[in-house]
């Protein structure tokens, strides 16, 4: 089998100066998990995923893993901030560029 017969053609797409919150707006929309980040020239230039979002948004503590059983809610006022400010910001901020490209002929 190859890519082509398993690929979409119709990709829901960003461009590194989209917002995060473009960007949460279309994953939760489209019910997807990943989306390409694309130059003017439609060239993947990075891929953007929830994760990288939200460990900007939840509190060192709990993003690095140092708290293995979070049984209580972040500080509430501290953690709306982190969000308020995450979603303002570029995607090119948190986008990865460090993905795996394959083509359609790719088995």
């Amino acid at each position: 089998m190859i890519a082509a017969n398993i690929m979409s053609t119709e990709v829901i797409t960003l461009k590194p100066d989209d917002t995060i919150a473009r960007a949460v707006e279309l994953l939760v929309r489209h019910r997807i998990r990943a989306i390409p980040v694309v130059d003017d020239e439609k060239k993947v230039v990075g891929i953007i995923v929830p994760r990288r979002m939200l460990r900007a948004a939840l509190p060192s503590y709990i993003s690095s893993g140092d708290l293995k059983d979070v049984k209580f809610a972040p500080e509430l006022p501290g953690f709306v901030r982190r969000i308020e400010n995450v979603i303002s910001r570029k995607v090119s901020e948190f986008m990865d560029g460090c993905f795996v490209k394959v083509t359609p002929e790719t088995s």
